[in-house]
């Protein structure tokens, strides 16, 4: 019996969706490729740091400002 033409032509389309390229972002992929591992050992400490940073972010730039909203969101829910 001959090989499955369709077989063949399944396979190899899955390796042309399959195969991806190495990504390349510019002038940060070395520190990138540096970080990627830690991101994907412990996702939780980057979302920490991610929302300390932001919630940092939002008061150096609203300020006093940021307690209003945060209450107006509380009597809101």
């Amino acid at each position: 019996m001959k090989e499955d033409k369709l077989y063949q032509q399944l396979k190899e389309r899955m390796y042309a969706v399959s195969s991806v390229p190495p990504q390349d972002i510019g002038l940060l992929t070395p520190f990138w490729r540096k970080i990627v591992p830690h991101i994907k050992e412990s996702p939780i400490r980057f979302l920490m740091l991610g929302g300390f940073l932001s919630t940092l972010f939002a008061w150096v730039i609203l300020g006093t400002l940021i307690v209003r909203i945060v209450s107006l969101l509380q009597y809101g829910f």
